[in-house]
């Protein structure tokens, strides 16, 4: 399960390059990180319908904060509240099968989000200095400590 959560990183952020600077590739990694979210939901069992409705929900409402963010649309601020909210479901959820009184993965996914909407602020889009390496950095430890919540895939 680690190498989904890894793949799961590597696209995303083929995908919120392709939104930042416009690459023809977009659509390609797009549709494989979307791909990603059901192999993923695949190792919940009897909840992956669920689960897989929460992470493409998710992957759809980041795709609209980078380009929100990007273009600096109005509607940024409901679409980040958005985010934010299934980020919260999705730990939530993630928590309730590490145990009853966890909030690990609740603060991974307000990180993750926080990380991301840093990164495309400062990144500019296409001028922009601001390299995704801490994203990578911050999600390769979210990835590690999720994998361990999974059977073996």
């Amino acid at each position: 399960s680690a190498k989904l959560w890894l793949d799961h990183l590597l696209y995303t952020k083929l995908v919120v390059m392709g939104i930042l600077e416009n690459r023809p590739d977009l659509n390609t990694n797009l549709s494989l990180l979307l791909k990603n979210q059901g192999d993923i939901a695949s190792l919940f069992g009897s909840d992956a319908p669920v689960v897989e409705k929460l992470l493409v929900e998710h992957i759809k409402l980041a795709g609209k904060v980078v380009s929100d963010v990007k273009t600096n649309s109005p509607s940024t601020d409901t679409d980040v509240n958005d985010l934010y909210t299934n980020a919260k479901q999705i730990g939530n959820y993630l928590d309730g099968r590490a145990s009853a009184n966890s909030t690990q993965f609740d603060n991974h996914m307000k990180m993750h989000i926080d990380t991301l909407i840093a990164m495309v602020k400062e990144s500019g889009g296409i001028n922009g200095t601001k390299s995704t390496d801490d994203y990578t950095t911050a999600g390769m430890e979210m990835a590690f400590d999720m994998a361990k919540l999974l059977p073996k895939a």
